[in-house]
């Protein structure tokens, strides 16, 4: 199951990066029109809409990559197995985080659902479409820590028996 979680969360990765790659075309052409004198009617919402989308599938893939960002200023004074308690804690608290994510989500989405919200731009999306991103970003954020959490455990099992073999 875990192996199974991996994998989508490093396609939704691949899947971001397509959008966002996407996004950067249409304004590109957009830039082009422009300057050629008949801008497009479509570009800047279809480059937001690709933008949004790719943002939220994005923080999945780059947990499962363990690619976040990390200051360790004063973790990397610490020993090993307190940076690995702390990462499991950070994560844990993240994983709230997620679930609330998970929660708004799907509710904001459900309204905008029920009441026929539309972006404002010329295309007339219905806004659902770009927020259902988020909630579908979110559990598979919540997949990505699980499997952090589980990955430093392992980690931190494995290292302890080495230092219980090495004392013997």
């Amino acid at each position: 199951m875990l192996k199974f979680i991996t994998a989508i969360c490093r396609v939704s990765g691949v899947i971001s990066g397509l959008l966002l790659f996407s996004s950067a075309v249409v304004i590109n052409i957009e830039i082009i029109a422009r300057y050629l004198g008949s801008p497009t009617s479509w570009g800047l919402d279809t480059a937001m809409l690709l933008m949004i989308i790719g943002a939220f599938l994005s923080p999945a893939g780059i947990m499962i990559n363990d690619g976040h960002v990390r200051v360790d200023v004063f973790t990397s004074l610490m020993s090993e197995q307190v940076q690995k308690c702390l990462v499991r804690l950070t994560l844990s608290v993240a994983t709230i985080y997620a679930m609330v994510l998970i929660w708004t989500g799907f509710d904001l989405t459900w309204q905008s659902y029920e009441i026929g919200l539309m972006t404002t731009g010329l295309l007339r999306v219905p806004m659902w479409i770009s927020q259902i991103a988020l909630p579908i970003g979110a559990v598979l954020l919540l997949g990505a820590m699980i499997v952090r959490i589980r990955d430093v455990k392992l980690t931190q099992i494995a290292t302890e028996i080495e230092e219980h073999l090495g004392k013997e």
